[in-house]
């Protein structure tokens, strides 16, 4: 309740997306096998280092098998100049946090020769069935493959990532759109030179291996 309380506190000071990225980013560097406490800021509101536990905190934990999952993601421009992202649900992996719209091609281990195929295989019709199941109609203009794919480990899968770069034929509207499952609300981020104007949109670490690479 405690740690819930702080995380409320923190969150309502607004860009806690970024917050919870660098806390992460903090741990894993320095809070590993041996734990760092000379260099970290947070060394005097430390408990385990307090309580002189980190020796034994962060517990580690016997690696779990992790699911092999193949996806890729759409890169969607209007004619606007504006991108389409989504926001995951709560409950969904990368819950509250906002990516391109993905579909999911394969979850279980495939050859190399089929992840070649799965990865340049056009997938035009896959994203217009997507559009059209989430009140986008019009069809798009061009889709091209990126023709590579980036490699992502979560806890409990093993996610190989892809994607298209597409251009719809009209301005996209936020409110024709529909959400489903897995996704709670659109927005439209405009491009900057080759950057999206993220700022306002906390992403994960894989959507921001993504923007790299374009």
């Amino acid at each position: 309740q405690t740690l819930e309380q702080c995380a409320h506190a923190i969150a309502a000071q607004g860009r806690a997306g970024i917050i919870n990225q660098a806390i992460k980013d903090l741990g894993a560097s320095l809070c590993g096998k041996k734990a760092q406490c000379e260099t970290c800021p947070l060394t005097t509101h430390c408990q385990a280092n307090l309580r002189q536990m980190t020796d034994v905190l962060p517990q580690k934990h016997t690696p779990t098998a992790k699911t092999p999952r193949i996806c890729a993601a759409l890169i969607l421009k209007d004619t606007a100049g504006k991108v389409l992202v989504a926001r995951q649900r709560p409950d969904q992996l990368l819950g509250g946090l906002w990516t391109f719209p993905t579909l999911e091609l394969a979850n279980d281990t495939v050859s190399k020769h089929n992840k070649e195929l799965l990865l340049r295989s056009p997938r035009i019709a896959l994203w217009h069935a997507w559009l059209k199941k989430h009140g986008l109609t019009a069809p798009l203009a061009s889709c091209t493959p990126s023709y590579v794919w980036i490699r992502h480990i979560f806890t409990h899968i093993d996610m190989l990532m892809t994607w298209d770069i597409a251009h719809y034929n009209t301005s996209i509207s936020l409110e024709a759109l529909t959400p489903d499952a897995a996704l709670d609300q659109f927005d439209l981020v405009m491009q900057k030179s080759s950057t999206l104007d993220m700022q306002d949109h906390p992403s994960s670490t894989l959507m921001k291996k993504i923007l790299a690479k374009l």
